[in-house]
């Protein structure tokens, strides 16, 4: 017959890496969308630059 502990700290593991699995989803994720707004960003001064000058 399995314990409850043994159960509990399994469920305790499984948890903890699905947290960290999903931290670093959420981390991937936010790198991305501040790496395309720093591109985005370039491409409008580019522009901006470009059809300004004279």
């Amino acid at each position: 017959m399995k314990r409850l502990s043994d159960s509990s700290q399994f469920d305790r593991s499984i948890m903890r890496l699905a947290f960290e699995r999903l931290e670093r989803i959420a981390a991937s994720a936010l790198l991305f969308v501040g790496a395309a707004a720093l591109i985005g960003w370039i491409v409008v001064e580019l522009y901006v630059t470009a059809v300004t000058a004279d």
